[in-house]
């Protein structure tokens, strides 16, 4: 097997994230060119593989790989030879995945190497045999890999490579030359598949601040900082992915390396960082152009408005006028619910669902609930629907993920792009074609899975005003409550068995029915009561 681990992971044997290393070109076909690309010989003349040797001390349950394969053909003969690569590289992946292949990966890759990752992950799109690759992928970490591609960039790039060979090798090579300016190995399709992938997970380019063998223009992609994040290190080529760390020099690249892992490490077993980038809300309404914001262009303004079939904020404020106001009273006891604060409060509870018969004040609870959490941190991210049976505009499945897609969006601007992926091919027809439930059902997914989305609540008031599509929209519920540990969700509906016979298979639930706190609804009421009898008085 290609893949050699280095590190197991938890002493359990279950480890929560794998990172795969992989190095790059290799013209003298070196046998531990695998090892060499991360080692570097310290004063005692020993061999430090950080990987090995310090990262494991901050990614605990990590089970770390470095991949062998010999590069120089690969890299350097026909586009099927390199593509076939690729595919032996994801083949030995969920060899090694076989009994956990959900588990979050991380690829690390030095150099050319960098170019290999790329192609397996177009690679792992198009073939749905390697889903579970394309899905668990949760960040990509790059070492002067030189990316520059496409027909206008192909010469500059055959000069990197050449440049990369004759460090490593010390002599010229006019084939791998001609190999890159033929076009036969860095085509177009790669280039174009692979800027349809950027969204899907985050980015850490590390260029060299030594030498010029890869420019920071081409070891990085230009992306917004909370896709990318771009790191110049103090090394040249050869020595920007090994370190002693007994020395100064390399100790302060290290660091810089570690601490960019740590956080896609941390972000894949869905731990909360205190110091991500916030992103600020920006569209105004879906009547309107994105206000005050250069995060949206025309086009996604576009995008936004032909997505938008309500605007959830707008339907909670009418529907709290019309029921005579939001009070605290009327809510307050939910908080204070110990079935409430086992949601909130823990990590597996990941579904709250409330049930109750016409008149139990289940819409305006949830109203309460959203006012409560629209009060946390701006990197809690809050999206919510209400169902009503009477609006054809709002009684659909299809309405349900227009609404919730549109709001996150909302406070997150860069998951645009996931949309973005699918509208672009079709324009406004995505959204209500024949397709329309498949395509958006995709698009909610991957947003979910987002590594930028912490703390995430997802609400939807009266499954049981679904006109169209309520079996497919419990389905979907059922399936994404356990898609990550940062999403939690809110339902509520009436006691109608066909919904609770299918929201009884959902996992990681806690159930809150109505009629069974009649008492604190009945003080809840009288409360409001109260409170309206003050008003009039005043």
């Amino acid at each position: 097997m290609p893949l050699r681990e280095l590190v197991p992971g938890d002493t359990n044997g279950f480890p929560k994230v794998d990172i795969v290393a992989i190095h790059g070109l290799n013209p003298s076909n070196s046998r531990d060119h695998a090892y060499d690309t991360w080692s570097k010989e310290t004063a005692d003349g020993s061999s430090r593989l950080w990987l090995r040797d310090d990262l494991p001390s901050v990614a605990k349950d990590a089970r770390i790989f470095l991949y062998s394969y010999d590069s120089f053909p690969a890299l350097t003969q026909t586009k099927k030879r390199f593509t076939d690569e690729a595919n032996i590289l994801l083949s030995c992946l969920e060899a090694e995945r076989d009994e956990e292949p959900d588990r979050p990966l991380i690829f690390i890759a030095h150099s050319l190497g960098g170019i290999l990752v790329k192609q397996a992950i177009v690679s792992a799109f198009n073939n749905p045999h390697h889903n579970a690759i394309r899905d668990s992928t949760r960040g990509l970490v790059f070492f002067a890999t030189p990316h520059d591609g496409g027909n206008k960039k192909l010469v500059t790039l055959g000069a990197t490579v050449a440049g990369i060979v004759n460090l490593v090798s010390r002599s010229a090579s006019n084939d791998i030359i001609q190999a890159v300016t033929s076009g036969s190995l860095y085509a177009d399709t790669l280039y174009d598949n692979w800027v349809h992938r950027l969204a899907d997970c985050p980015i850490v380019s590390f260029y060299e601040g030594c030498g010029n063998i890869v420019s920071k223009k081409s070891a990085t992609f230009g992306l917004p900082g909370s896709m990318e994040n771009v790191v110049r290190l103090e090394a040249d080529h050869s020595n920007i992915c090994r370190f002693d760390t007994g020395l100064q020099a390399d100790l302060d690249n290290y660091k810089l390396v570690r601490t960019n892992v740590i956080r896609l490490y941390k972000q894949a077993i869905g731990q909360r960082l205190p110091d991500l980038p916030i992103m600020v809300p920006t569209v105004s309404s879906c009547a309107g152009e994105a206000v005050g914001s250069e995060k949206f262009s025309q086009e996604d303004n576009k995008c936004i408005r032909d997505l938008c079939i309500t605007d959830p904020r707008l339907d909670k404020e009418r529907i709290e006028k019309t029921k005579g106001g939001l009070d605290q009273g009327s809510y307050r006891w939910i908080l204070e619910h110990p079935d409430f604060q086992r949601w909130r409060d823990n990590h597996e509870t990941r579904l709250l669902w409330i049930t109750g018969d016409p008149g139990k004040g289940k819409t305006i609870l949830l109203c309460g609930i959203i006012h409560e959490l629209e009060k946390l941190d701006a990197k809690t991210h809050l999206s919510y629907f209400f169902l009503q049976a009477t609006n054809s505009r709002i009684n659909t499945a299809i309405a349900v993920l227009r609404g919730l897609i549109y709001l996150l969006v909302d406070q997150q601007p860069l998951l645009i792009l996931y949309v973005r992926k699918k509208y672009d091919p079709f324009g406004e027809s995505l959204f209500d074609n024949t397709n329309a439930w498949t395509a958006l059902v995709g698009i909610i997914t991957n947003i979910l899975q987002d590594p930028n989305l912490y703390n995430t609540y997802l609400i939807i008031d009266a499954l049981d005003e679904c006109v169209l599509g309520l079996s497919e929209l419990l389905d979907f519920l059922i399936k994404t409550s356990l898609i990550s540990p940062c999403i939690k969700w809110v339902l509520s509906n009436r006691n109608w068995p066909d919904i609770e016979e299918k929201l009884r298979r959902a996992g990681n639930k806690v159930g809150l029915c109505l009629e069974l706190n009649a008492k604190s609804i009945s003080e809840a009421i009288s409360t409001f009561i109260e409170h309206k009898t003050q008003e009039l008085v005043k």
